[in-house]
């Protein structure tokens, strides 16, 4: 970011520390997964720091997201070349997405979205 001198009209480099909204510090992602003939397994893992939601006055009344890890696993086995049965499980650690204000030990709303999970069959016309 650059700034202009208010005495000598020269433009001078500026850095800042502020947060940027939304925006973690740490974010990882990691997938172990096994394929084998007609098997497929898949274990995810997401992590995401705390990152700042909202700008309000001071810094003790701005609002943050709260760091988040999450766990999903899917599996699948193709019974014939167009027939396939699936598996998918979300949030198999049942995280909530937490809010707080200035500070971690100070929430604002806490939201449980459950572990779900999805079954089925697949099959190719075509």
């Amino acid at each position: 970011m650059y700034e202009v001198d208010d005495t000598t009209g020269d433009i001078i480099e500026s850095t800042t520390t502020e947060k940027i909204p939304n925006q973690s510090k740490h974010i990882f992602n990691t997938v172990l997964f096994y394929e084998k003939g007609l098997f497929t397994l898949r274990l995810s893992g997401n992590y995401k720091g705390e990152s700042l939601a909202i700008v309000q006055g001071n810094p003790e009344n701005y609002r943050w997201y709260d760091k988040n890890f999450t766990a999903d696993f899917s599996a699948s086995v193709n019974l014939s070349k167009k027939l396939r049965l699936y598996l998918e499980l979300n949030n198999l650690t049942n995280e909530p997405l937490r809010y707080y204000q200035g500070r971690s030990d100070r929430p604002e709303q806490i939201e449980y979205y459950s572990f779900r999970g999805l079954f089925g069959i697949n099959y190719k016309l075509f």
